[in-house]
């Protein structure tokens, strides 16, 4: 497969980018990149000389700059004004500004610093934006996370880490994670109410800038080392996953993407992968959502949390089935497309769902790109391999890793298939079919 590079980046002329945090760094180096396709990128940054600096010597000459303190819920606010006022609509919302491990502190509004400028600040600047991007077609927001998802945990009742005892690493790693779930949250929530708009994330590999400059003594030093044997050569590297997240038509909501590398991820080109189990937890997912909203005071104008059932589509021969329990669907689902055999996957990661004692991923409708590995290593979160062929009827057992239930399924092979599924003993309705649906709409 070939390596995806910045020559893929299409043309973006008549597009409209809010990037935050772009006068440095991986962001300075996307914003050089929509610049030079023809995007009119906005900087929101904190630092208004060097946003003004940096905006001026991007190509074109379109560039514009927004005073934007992430530590300020007041700032983001007038931000957000700021740009409402200016632009009817956004196509591309990059949050890419980031803190990474301070000593404690709390912001302007009395967050940990790492969660509110890392999250709280983003999920602000998102939730006031949105109508701007909803009904812009092809619009996305793409948010800048990290491989330390994988070690953070979502503590929701102690999010400030009032009872916990804080360190660094573990708050950076719980705002990175929180980044995820307010990503995944939003994709369900977007495709749920049918917007325009898709919600995305990814992880840059180790990149040197200015983000490290808080890592001090023995972490820093193994930081500076690690960055120099495995990490990206340069920020334009590091900035190839953003590109894509942003830019690949192939990219669909929920997608995560991040290096090619096999150790750590810590460099190489973008690829689309899995993120951590933890990061797939819907609970966690609505919970921190719900305290998001009440820290913020930032609800979004979209249609509220969907349901969640047991949702799954699968299209085969171009026929689209959809099933559901009681009656309601979500936004997420699981589809499949049929070349002589029937092969599945998760349309959105929010359902991983896979044969009893299956391991490992397929590739499946490009929806994936590399193997998957055990929580704790490199690549996490297998996601799925599912009903390789069928011929005939065939019953499998499936295990939905959201619901944690045996979910057995059955398929009659055939015109159009048709599926049962039960979940925790209950029985489904039966599927409703409907030729060229797209999958959770």
């Amino acid at each position: 497969m070939p390596k995806w590079t910045v020559a893929e980046v299409s043309d973006q002329r008549g597009r409209t980018v809010v990037i935050t945090g772009a006068n440095s760094g991986i962001g300075r180096e996307t914003a050089e990149v929509l610049a030079a396709r023809g995007a009119s990128v906005v900087l929101a940054c904190r630092d208004h000389r060097k946003a003004t600096a940096t905006a001026a010597a991007l190509p074109g000459g379109t560039a514009t700059t927004v005073d934007l303190d992430l530590g300020s819920l007041a700032s983001v606010r007038r931000a957000a004004d700021e740009l409402r006022s200016r632009h009817s609509r956004l196509d591309l919302l990059i949050n890419n500004a980031g803190l990474m491990m301070p000593p404690y502190g709390r912001t302007e509004d009395g967050f940990e610093l790492q969660l509110g400028i890392n999250h709280l600040g983003h999920f602000a600047l998102t939730g006031l934006l949105l109508d701007r991007l909803l009904g812009t077609p092809g619009s996305r927001i793409v948010t800048v996370s990290s491989s330390a998802h994988r070690q953070g945990h979502i503590d929701v009742g102690d999010l400030q880490f009032e009872r916990r005892r804080y360190r660094p690493t573990a708050a950076y790693s719980q705002s990175k994670l929180a980044n995820l779930l307010f990503t995944y949250e939003l994709q369900r929530r977007l495709a749920a109410a049918g917007a325009d708009p898709i919600a995305v994330a990814l992880e840059p590999g180790i990149v040197s800038t200015d983000l490290q400059r808080h890592a001090s003594g023995a972490m820093g030093v193994g930081i500076a080392v690690v960055g120099k044997l495995l990490g990206q050569p340069t920020a334009a590297a590091g900035a190839l996953a953003t590109l894509r997240a942003a830019t690949d038509p192939a990219v669909r909501g929920a997608d995560y993407c991040a290096p090619d590398g096999r150790l750590l991820n810590a460099s190489g080109h973008p690829v689309r992968i899995a993120s951590s189990a933890a990061s797939h937890d819907v609970d966690a997912q609505r919970r921190l959502w719900a305290e998001s909203e009440r820290l913020t005071g930032v609800t979004f104008p979209i249609i509220g949390a969907p349901h969640d059932p047991l949702t799954c589509g699968f299209r085969s021969s171009g026929v689209q089935d959809r099933f559901h329990r009681g009656g309601e669907s979500c936004g997420a689902g699981l589809v499949g497309e049929d070349d002589g055999g029937m092969a599945v996957h998760c349309v959105d990661a929010q359902h991983a769902a896979e044969p009893a004692g299956s391991t490992g991923i397929s590739e499946v409708a490009g929806r994936s790109e590399r193997p998957a590995q055990p929580d704790g290593l490199p690549l996490v979160d297998p996601i799925v391999r599912l009903l390789r062929q069928f011929d005939g009827p065939a019953e499998r057992t499936l295990r939905c890793r959201q619901a944690g239930a045996q979910v057995p399924g059955q398929i009659r092979s055939g015109g159009s298939p048709r599926h049962r599924l039960r979940r925790g003993g209950g029985s489904t309705a039966e599927p409703t079919v409907g030729a060229g649906d797209e999958p959770g709409s």
